[in-house]
């Protein structure tokens, strides 16, 4: 890296260095059973300079030719765009703990143990589920230098395990699932079977659905399936820039529920999307979108930043070692006070979505979502009455936000969203029965 740079600041007036190598392990389960292991190591190099006032960037899966790889970087910066930013300086970094050495030591036979575990405990309760799957870990290592001064490194570990059933009766098929991702070891498979179990046994009985506008409580899946991308284009830097947000010209202005806070946060200990510094050397920090409903801040990296006039959030992000453009790290929902049992005590007639599939097509960016519901359960009396089928529930976020309950029940549901369970008053739901 060093040599790199220092012939990148000889050629540009201002240059950056970026690696980043992976080690990553994962065992893959099929029918009941190991299916497969996989190993896999990689490293990236990626050089970003600034010369005549443009941007130019080569990426390489070596840094044994840094003569080749800056010459690729200046002849891409004849056609580049002007940079609107400068590489940072030094600058404090805050102490994000994402390393857990446990990881690393995390063998193959407990890799395999953990999808076992689940197989046996959740087959145990329904023998005729076939349950598929990966365990695996990851040690991912990123090291940053620019020509003004700045030199980053860190480590970063995650360990997932993540399992769905499929029961099949006829043309019915019922699909139960989990997960579970964290920077620290995952102990062992029973929150995960422990969770599909509950899915199972809330699914014994199946039961019809009216259509029309009903009550309609989204699990933190199925608020993950339904608004998670459609939040985070909304309050991206680069579409809020084109004029393409629905939210872009609001800020400051009220759109949502007054209970809705949503921020994003790289500094969230031991999650796999947080990071002590971004992808560009820009500190990590929270960052609220909105505030008791009121669009308050966007996402920014350092370029979309300096056309907005304003400094990077520590969003730049790199897919694949590519050219940083601002993404989330980790968004949070804050939770309310009302337990979700309480919630769904209250509903005479209505309906409790766990997944959802195909919710994120259509007008996404506009906020429109419309999914079949995977796993879902009608409301009968406050009590959940069976399982439906052949259900879609439909809306637009910017809509059914305006109106919500926050159940007191916020997780995880993957690495880059913390949510709890919403209540919606009306919502359109449409059934075949």
């Amino acid at each position: 890296m060093t040599e790199l740079l220092e012939m990148a600041r000889r050629e540009a007036e201002e240059a950056e260095v970026y690696q980043v190598a992976v080690e990553e392990t994962s065992v893959g389960f099929e029918a009941n059973r190991m299916k497969n292991l996989s190993s896999r190591q990689g490293t990236v190099v990626a050089l970003r300079i600034i010369k005549n006032g443009r941007t130019g960037f080569a990426i390489a899966n070596r840094a044994d030719d840094p003569g080749e790889l800056l010459k690729m970087a200046v002849d891409v910066s004849q056609f580049g765009a002007k940079a609107a930013f400068r590489f940072p300086t030094p600058m404090d970094i805050p102490d994000t703990p994402v390393l857990a050495k446990a990881v690393e030591k995390v063998s193959l036979k407990k890799m395999i143990g953990i999808g076992e575990e689940v197989i046996s405990q959740v087959v145990a309760h329904t023998p005729a589920l076939l349950v598929e799957g990966r365990v695996g870990k990851s040690v991912f290592t990123l090291n940053l230098a620019n020509s003004r001064g700045a030199e980053l490194s860190y480590s970063k570990t995650v360990m997932s395990a993540m399992m769905e059933g499929t029961l099949v009766n006829g043309t019915d098929l019922l699909f139960v699932e989990e997960m579970d991702i964290s920077c620290r070891p995952i102990p062992d498979g029973g929150k995960i079977a422990a969770t599909m179990i509950e899915q199972l046994e809330n699914s014994k009985q199946t039961a019809s659905t009216p259509g029309g506008q009903m009550p309609v409580v989204f699990l933190p899946r199925a608020v993950a399936g339904s608004m998670l991308y459609a939040l985070a284009q909304a309050f991206n830097g680069r579409v809020v820039l084109q004029g393409a947000s629905p939210v872009g010209a609001r800020r400051g202005q009220q759109v949502f529920d007054k209970k809705f806070n949503l921020r994003d946060d790289a500094t969230i200990p031991f999650r796999p999307a947080s990071r002590p510094f971004d992808d560009e050397g820009t500190p990590s920090r929270g960052t609220n979108l909105v505030e008791e409903g009121v669009v308050a801040r966007f996402i920014y990296d350092l370029q979309t930043a300096g056309l907005a006039g304003t400094q990077s959030t520590g969003n730049g992000s790199r897919m694949g070692g590519g050219v940083p453009a601002p993404m989330i790290s980790a968004l949070v929902i804050d939770e309310g006070s009302t337990p979700v049992a309480d919630i769904i005590g209250d509903i005479k007639d209505g309906l409790v979505v766990e997944t959802l599939m195909g919710a994120e097509q259509g007008n996404t960016l506009g906020g429109d979502f419309s999914g079949n519901v995977l796993l879902g359960y009608k409301v009968e009396n406050g009590r959940l009455a069976g399982r439906v089928k052949d259900t879609m529930v439909s809306g637009n976020i910017y809509e059914v936000l305006k109106d919500i309950v926050l159940a007191k029940d916020a997780r995880w549901i993957g690495g880059m969203l913390r949510t709890p369970s919403i209540f919606f008053p009306r919502m359109a739901v449409s059934s075949k029965h």
